[in-house]
């Protein structure tokens, strides 16, 4: 009865406190500098454009970004395209928003 309702309650308020609505880590190696990468992920967005980063670790002294010319690569449900301004292994957050 009421032990359960306020369990639900309690719930409910971690799952408004939390940024992400579902996260997953990725390493991605850039071998050059300006060169899309294909970075292969499975949190299913029903929109591919709602997909973040947060670089977690990297090593080298560089940005992770999205080409946002007029010729770059579509992203899609499985997959999004980035670049990073150098060669680098870097570990990344992939998340959609809450």
């Amino acid at each position: 009865g009421n032990q359960r309702v306020e369990m639900q309650r309690e719930h409910d308020a971690r799952l408004r406190s939390s940024p992400v609505a579902r996260f997953e880590y990725v390493d991605v190696t850039f071998t050059s500098g300006g060169v899309d990468v294909d970075v292969p992920h499975a949190l299913n967005p029903t929109n591919a454009e709602t997909v973040r980063w947060i670089i977690v670790t990297i090593d080298a002294n560089t940005a992770v970004y999205r080409d946002t010319s007029g010729t770059a690569k579509a992203w899609q449900v499985g997959h999004i395209w980035l670049r990073a301004g150098a060669a680098c292994d870097a570990r990344l957050l992939l998340f959609i928003e809450a």
